[in-house]
């Protein structure tokens, strides 16, 4: 493609008096480019290749999504079509595929903000009684895009892919604090240098989702078996990645064995971040024993714990569905953050860390 340098001075002049209300550039400096620049044509080449339709991707990769596309546009690859048709409504495909998208852009928020974790586990003559493990995230995600999907040919599972530029996150944020934040905790240049900082950055997650259950058609199984530099003075584990393996089983009064599964690895996955969680933040531990002439009659013990985790990960391909129908999901978190945190609390709230 190219153009003459007088027409984009011509259309530079134009934007100029038509929106520009700073100083720092005169509408005479354009003009000057006639002189300056020897060339006087601007050519460019640009270079493309067919976007593959979606039964062109071998089976069980992800589809990839173009600019001017969704997820919800992309037709379902034939090794997929014959099983979607014949298991799930069209209402039913398009709320799975909703469903995969916002998972996408809840796992983006709590790789990026991080996550408040709070488990509570009581154990009583040796037994456990109770595991329960809640998280909340809460976080406004702006320029997440879609990059793929995937239709599973042999499950109602759909799989969305979502991607987000840190340097998009820390613009929109130094965005909202210029316009909302009178305070002056918030410093503005620090969002600057973050977002200069993190280039182009991109964090990548993928999502999935299952149909309802009153979208999927009458011939659905009702069970199917489960799918078988560092700072000075820092510490030595400050380079380091720990990893915690996490379980969760199937619920057998889930709506589907696709649900299930998806719902044991999501249990298995905050087991393994509870367990990230109990390595570094430890846990507080309380027990209670009652002996009677050299007999115990119980044992109670109960752990509680509460952190806040940023920066956790699943490792990719560590999904697995054991043989006992539980789901093992493997988590790991670079600590060089964690004591980027210790530094900043040191610094700006005069704590002592011994």
């Amino acid at each position: 493609m190219e153009i003459t340098l007088r027409e984009a001075v011509v259309n530079l002049r134009a934007s100029y008096k038509r929106y520009y209300k700073g100083d720092r550039v005169r509408i005479e400096d354009f003009q000057k480019m006639l002189v300056t620049y020897k060339d006087k044509i601007i050519k460019v080449t640009g270079s493309g290749v067919p976007r593959p339709e979606p039964w062109e991707i071998p089976s069980g990769q992800m589809i990839p999504v173009g600019p001017d596309q969704d997820v919800i546009s992309l037709t379902i690859p034939a090794d997929a079509k014959a099983f979607w048709f014949k298991h799930c409504t069209p209402q039913g495909r398009l709320m799975a595929v909703r469903a995969a998208r916002v998972d996408a852009q809840r796992r983006l928020a709590e790789r990026i903000k991080g996550v408040h974790i709070t488990s509570e586990t009581t154990v009583r003559d040796f037994v456990a009684e109770s595991d329960q493990i809640e998280t909340v995230t809460n976080a406004s995600l702006l320029g997440a895009r879609e990059r793929g999907i995937r239709y599973h040919a042999d499950e109602l599972i759909v799989e969305v892919r979502m991607a987000v530029k840190l340097r998009t996150v820390y613009a929109t944020l130094k965005s909202w604090a210029e316009r909302h934040y009178k305070g002056d905790r918030v410093r503005i240049t620090q969002l600057e240098k973050l977002t200069l900082k993190s280039k182009d950055t991109i964090i990548r997650e993928t999502g999935m989702g299952v149909p309802p259950a009153r979208m999927l058609k009458r011939n659905i199984p009702a069970a199917v078996a489960a799918v078988a530099a560092v700072s000075r003075g820092a510490p030595p584990w400050i380079g380091r990645r720990i990893r915690a393996v996490g379980n969760g089983v199937l619920d057998p009064e889930a709506a589907s064995a696709a649900q299930a599964r998806l719902m044991a690895q999501r249990a298995a996955e905050l087991d393994a971040r509870r367990k990230l969680a109990e390595q570094i933040n430890g846990l507080m531990i309380t027990s209670n024993t009652s002996v009677v002439n050299f007999v115990a009659l119980n044992d109670q013990i109960e752990t509680a714990m509460m952190t806040f985790q940023q920066g956790a990960m699943v490792v990719p391909g560590s999904e697995k569905m054991l043989e006992d129908g539980t789901a093992q999901v493997t988590v790991e978190i670079d600590l060089r953050p964690l004591w980027d945190m210790v530094i900043y609390y040191q610094r700006n709230l005069t704590i002592v860390v011994r």
